[in-house]
């Protein structure tokens, strides 16, 4: 474009021959060559207009990049609370040529915050619930073993129980040998008095025995309840996750 203007230029110049040219003309070619001044100077601000430009785009690029990574690395599949939180503050504090709340990054960086707070909220959730099932299974481990001992003292119960009575029977045994009244008599009442202390033993350990199995049914109900909050929790963080992916594709 500066040759084109040059070469008008000159033609015009030899459209006047020396005896011809006046102070009209020579104002007329001045006003030419300011054109070409004004129009050099307009092509290079241009370039540089040009230049400034692309080189915002490439540090917005750069800088968009970042804050993807930032977002990414912290809403990993492993990713924890601390991680989220550590990742909130970097994403805040990030500072950029184009960060307005209006500009793509400054958009970004407000989706991106609120999305690593819902996923913070869930898993704390999900952290709050494993707790409480921890908790209830070691409730439950708890009721277990009181159960097992229970069983434990049944079964010495009823030995020793076999015991009394193989021993008593041996005594009946003798005084029916021996025909001896009085002690036939004794061995009746402690016959009866051990009737009486097994009814009240055996009515106190079903009483256990049916309030553990209560127990146990309700911790393992309450187990279960959990378990299917834990399974929603999860299906609804991944929804979560997809829909983060989603925006963050369309972002990109």
């Amino acid at each position: 474009m500066n040759k084109h203007h040059n070469q008008s230029c000159t033609d015009i110049w030899r459209c006047f021959s020396d005896d011809e040219y006046n102070e009209d003309q020579h104002d007329i070619i001045e006003q030419i060559q300011q054109l070409r001044q004004q129009l050099e100077q307009s092509r290079n601000e241009l370039d540089n207009q040009r230049n400034t430009q692309s080189s915002s785009n490439e540090q917005f690029k750069v800088l968009f990049g970042k804050l993807i990574d930032i977002f990414t690395n912290a809403t990993q599949e492993q990713t924890t609370e601390d991680v989220l939180l550590s990742a909130r503050q970097e994403i805040t504090e990030f500072e950029g040529t184009d960060n307005g709340d209006d500009s793509p990054i400054g958009m970004f960086k407000k989706a991106a915050i609120n999305a690593i707070d819902n996923h913070t909220k869930l898993i704390s959730g999900m952290n709050n619930l494993l707790a409480q099932q921890n908790d209830h299974e070691q409730n439950l481990s708890s009721i277990r073993s009181q159960y097992e001992e229970l069983e434990r003292e049944k079964q010495n119960f009823s030995l020793e129980q076999t015991s009394r009575e193989e021993t008593f029977r041996s005594e009946l045994e003798q005084a029916n040998a021996e025909k001896d009244a009085f002690w036939q008599q004794r061995l009746n009442e402690e016959c009866d008095r051990l009737r009486e202390q097994m009814t009240q033993l055996q009515k106190e350990f079903d009483e256990q025995s049916h309030s553990s199995s209560d127990q146990l049914e309700k911790v393992t109900a309450e187990n279960s309840e959990y378990l299917q909050k834990w399974n929603d929790l999860q299906t609804e963080s991944t929804q979560k996750i997809d829909e983060l992916t989603t925006k963050l594709q369309e972002y990109e």
